[in-house]
């Protein structure tokens, strides 16, 4: 604990001094906090694997043409691992991007660190204006050894007619047993069942009533993102409103914090298949689809079992960003938990 107090006393002091370089190098003059300059970072996204060469970008932005020197600083665990000083002209633009190369730290520990990107701009010519910006990140080893060893008593059954999401769990080390043909889906008896992302919508349409009936019989279901399309779903008729939950992209963060529940991909996005259901015409048809009114988590609270429908696309996004492997496993534990005993927490949506 003594050690871990002297480094971030260290780092506080390294950052000082690095902040006083900047003002120095940029000659004398008095900081204004009303100066009508910015920084923010292009990527929404806040989670980096262990190990990775990453590029965190940020775009700096003034009301005023000057030149500007930018000092940013990496720090982890209260140590300082890069840093730099560049300068930008602002005097033909008024906002220019800058990229910062890191090396992400990692540990042989099944550890998450957290870490932190303090960026600081200066007016060059009098130090008159400035800025500054604090970006948190959180960095994730790539294989989860802790969270998957969990998994090993829960007999993970998978029907994956494309194949993609066996071969992601399993190169992430994550147990599981492959189901062939949907015939047999009748045959599980304990354990959860998953089906594969990018299944079509018409295998969908035939899968639907026996996931249904396995959730029914006390054994929890899990169907990640299918393709877009719409299928006959008459059972939700027989289905009690109260037993159904809906939610956004919220789902994520309540899982834990630390994830991206904004953006995964450079676009800034989260792709998924969102679900509805079409009751206009006396029958019930569900509805897939990617940018229509929906919701990309639904679950349906059966006694003793879940069947949760996931459209958040993990297995597409499962290189590009730790979040899609982390929720996935943190959804696997929460629909073996007991629906009553999600009641009496209150925390469970």
């Amino acid at each position: 604990m003594k050690t871990d107090k002297y480094r971030h006393r260290i780092a506080a002091a390294a950052t000082a001094v690095f902040t006083a370089a900047i003002f120095i190098s940029s000659g004398p003059g008095v900081c204004e906090t009303r100066a009508p300059l910015s920084i923010e970072p292009v990527e929404e996204r806040n989670t980096y694997f262990q190990g990775d060469n990453s590029t965190i970008q940020f775009s700096i932005t003034s009301g005023q043409s000057a030149t500007y020197r930018i000092g940013w600083i990496f720090t982890c665990k209260g140590a300082i691992l890069a840093r730099d000083i560049r300068q930008i002209d602002l005097r033909k633009t008024a906002s220019q991007k800058i990229n910062i190369n890191l090396r992400m730290p990692e540990t042989d520990k099944d550890i998450i660190l957290d870490a932190a990107i303090d960026l600081l701009a200066v007016q060059t010519e009098n130090n008159k204006h400035k800025a500054a910006f604090s970006k948190k990140i959180w960095i994730f080893p790539k294989a989860p050894a802790a969270y998957a060893h969990s998994l090993k008593d829960n007999r993970l059954h998978l029907f994956d007619p494309g194949r993609k999401t066996a071969d992601r769990l399993k190169r992430t080390g994550i147990p599981f047993e492959l189901i062939e043909h949907a015939t047999a889906l009748a045959d599980i008896s304990k354990g959860l069942l998953l089906v594969g992302e990018g299944i079509a919508s018409d295998a969908f349409a035939s899968l639907f009533p026996l996931i249904i009936d396995r959730a029914r019989r006390g054994i929890s279901v899990i169907v990640l993102a299918p393709q877009t399309g719409r299928f006959p779903a008459p059972l939700i008729k027989t289905i009690d409103p109260s037993r159904i939950v809906k939610k956004g992209r919220d789902i994520i963060s309540f899982f834990d914090s630390r994830l991206d529940g904004v953006a995964w991909q450079h676009d800034n996005r989260i792709p998924q298949a969102l679900l509805s259901w079409d009751k206009s015409k006396e029958r019930v048809f569900g509805v897939v689809a990617s940018e229509a009114a929906g919701w990309p988590w639904m679950e349906i609270n059966f006694r003793n079992s879940r069947f949760i429908y996931c459209g958040f696309k993990l297995i597409k996004c499962w290189e590009i960003n730790p979040t899609p492997r982390y929720f996935f496993l943190h959804m696997i534990k929460y629909s073996q938990e007991k629906p009553f005993k999600v009641k009496q927490r209150g925390k469970r949506p």
